[in-house]
């Protein structure tokens, strides 16, 4: 397994006698590979799981391995460089920088590594050609379109070409037909890298895309079935 979570809880301490369980219990493996679709409704814990397998949010409880790797067993700022390194990340709302061209907001993940800017560059510049924005290269997203912005934010999320692809209602911002295509090139790019793909979702249409569909309810899973 790539990816592997075994009781994994989460609670936020409000106040000294205020605690919310955000997650209980959760088991979850990813392949190589596999496209987990998470679905369920809003306030189940499908951004706090997200948040978790991105190491970003530190559990409560629970073990989770990424690629072998218990991450228990790592500081936090070698948990920085396993996300760096291993995991890239979509959002709904895109979150670009503002101030920086298309290039530059991609090339943002390869800032750490020990590649001269020129390198960097043409990384950057060979991603957004993948996502078919090359000639958009200098736009800022003020001057792009919803669609273009999240084309982007794909181009960034594998321009490090990751192990594991963390998104959060990507196509939520967008109108279906632009959804569609973005679904298909977030595929399309993943299948040719090898990048497994965990997607939360409250599309139907999106989630069945997936091979596998991950149902939550308040903070836990249900049993998850089989696309197709």
């Amino acid at each position: 397994m790539y990816v592997e979570l075994s009781a994994i809880e989460k609670v936020y301490r409000m106040s000294e006698r205020v605690e919310v369980p955000a997650l209980r219990g959760i088991d979850l493996s990813v392949e190589k590979g596999e496209f987990v679709a998470l679905v369920g409704p809003s306030g189940c814990g499908k951004t706090t799981l997200l948040s978790v397998l991105g190491l970003l949010t530190w559990p409560t409880a629970g073990t989770y391995c990424l690629d072998g790797c218990d991450t228990r067993s790592v500081s936090r700022r070698e948990q920085a460089g396993l996300r760096s390194e291993l995991i890239g990340f979509i959002f709904q709302s895109y979150n670009l920088l503002a101030r920086e061209t298309a290039w530059r907001n991609v090339m943002f993940p390869l800032t750490f590594r020990s590649q001269t800017r020129g390198t960097r560059k043409r990384t950057a510049m060979e991603a957004l050609d993948a996502v078919g924005l090359a000639d958009r290269a200098d736009h800022y997203p003020s001057q792009l379109s919803g669609g273009e912005q999240q084309r982007v934010a794909v181009a960034r999320a594998l321009v490090n070409r990751p192990r594991l692809l963390i998104a959060d209602e990507p196509t939520g911002n967008l109108d279906s037909h632009t959804g569609k295509e973005i679904l298909e090139l977030i595929i399309r790019l993943a299948g040719e890298y090898g990048t497994s793909i965990v997607m939360a979702t409250h599309d139907l249409t999106v989630a069945r895309r997936a091979g596998r569909i991950v149902s939550m309810a308040d903070g836990g899973v249900v049993p998850s079935e089989a696309n197709g």
